[in-house]
């Protein structure tokens, strides 16, 4: 059974088709391996200068999830190769050549896969339904359409198991009102659809049992342009009503502006203190606050300088930023630590290596933007690559 399903719907257009990716590992909540991106790269590279194909949708299997993120249990085995490698060698050092090649290869197809869809020169429409997380908002934040439903719930929860937002992050992030973007990287809280639509993490919110007629509609449309389909998405929003029962958590995004710029990460930790000291009847800003203390400090200290740097970045520079970051990840021990309490041994009592964010000393900070010194690696030639 192929992990994507890959098909060309013909549209009413003689000639002219709608190219379909379905993610298919719904076992997996549709989480992504090598094989799926490397499926998806090479699908979106042939589409982009084939004129027969008017514009792409990708959706999933399953009824639960879009995407759940990357396959982290298959990157902890690779992060334990690498420690066997640093035995070998009798070294702690971070070296490149440590790292498998099917890891390295993982991450060069996810962001170059994710770069794409973010530049890509045909309109994509991203029907997601169901858990969109990490990996899963990477694909997703980058279509022209996004569309949620009633049973839609995004998060980048990243730091919970010592790792950042990534996937594009340090730039989708920084595109949703102030504040917004600081919150749900350093909390990984979980949005409905209602929140997600007032975030503009989506474009729509559609009815989960329309998306047949959703998808059989786009085979008529008269033209392609993202503009056509966005009127599309719309009529189908007006018409749905599952969502409107769903509860607004988020409240007034004024709320999250003092997070925005916040520089010093200690005086951040006291705005987060505050915004949960005046949010104690919402048992969503309770998990919440429940998630951003027991996160890795590493991970918390990396994340808050990431999205500060990448408010100023290019999304091209932004995949470069986190590039050296998750390089870093891998030797850093937090993200293995991580995956191992809440996913491997599962007794949810990780041993982070400082007590605080702000205990972070600078230079171990430092070392995640510093990976690749000679900027040799793959990644640091999207924009040339892509565009």
């Amino acid at each position: 059974m192929a992990v994507v399903n890959v098909e060309k719907l013909e549209t009413k257009h003689a000639g002219k088709y709608l190219a379909c990716l379905t993610l298919n590992r719904p076992e997996s909540l549709n989480a992504l391996n090598l094989e799926m991106l490397k499926i998806i790269h090479s699908a979106l590279c042939e589409w982009r200068t084939d004129d027969s194909i008017v514009a792409i949708l990708i959706n999933s299997q399953g009824d639960k999830a879009f995407c759940a993120g990357g396959d982290v249990v298959a990157l902890y085995k690779g992060m334990q190769a690498i420690k066997s490698e640093q035995v070998k060698h009798n070294t702690d050092a971070a070296n490149f050549e440590f790292v498998p090649k099917e890891i390295d290869d993982f991450f060069v197809y996810e962001y170059q896969t994710d770069y794409m869809i973010h530049t890509y020169p045909k309109p994509i429409i991203a029907w997601g339904n169901g858990y969109i997380m990490g990996g899963g908002m990477g694909i997703y934040s980058g279509a022209d359409i996004k569309i949620a439903t009633e049973k839609t719930k995004m998060a980048m929860p990243e730091v919970s198991i010592g790792l950042f937002p990534d996937v594009g992050a340090s730039y989708f992030l920084n595109q949703l009102p102030k504040g917004v973007g600081m919150f749900m990287g350093l909390t990984g809280v979980q949005l409905n659809a209602r929140d997600a639509h007032c975030a503009t993490m989506c474009t729509h919110i559609i009815d989960a049992a329309k998306q047949a007629e959703f998808k059989a509609r786009l085979l008529t449309c008269e033209q392609f342009t993202t503009r056509s389909l966005n009127d599309l998405a719309s009529e189908f929003m007006d018409e749905s009503t599952e969502w409107q029962g769903l509860q607004s958590h988020l409240g007034a995004l004024s709320a999250y502006q003092s997070l925005y710029d916040e520089q010093d990460v200690k005086k951040l930790d006291s705005k987060f203190n505050e915004l949960f000291e005046s949010k104690l009847d919402s048992a969503w800003h309770c998990k919440a606050k429940n998630s951003y203390t027991s996160a890795s400090p590493t991970a918390i200290a990396i994340t808050h300088r990431q999205l500060i740097q990448g408010s100023e970045l290019s999304l091209a520079e932004c995949f470069e930023q986190e590039t050296n970051m998750v390089f870093q990840s891998l030797f850093n021990g937090e993200f293995c630590e991580g995956v191992r309490a809440l996913l491997i041994d599962k007794d949810k009592s990780p041993r982070w290596h400082f007590d605080s964010p702000e205990s972070v000393p600078k230079e171990v900070i430092d070392s995640f933007f510093s990976f690749f010194k000679d900027q040799t690696h793959p990644l640091f030639s999207l924009a040339e690559d892509f565009n």
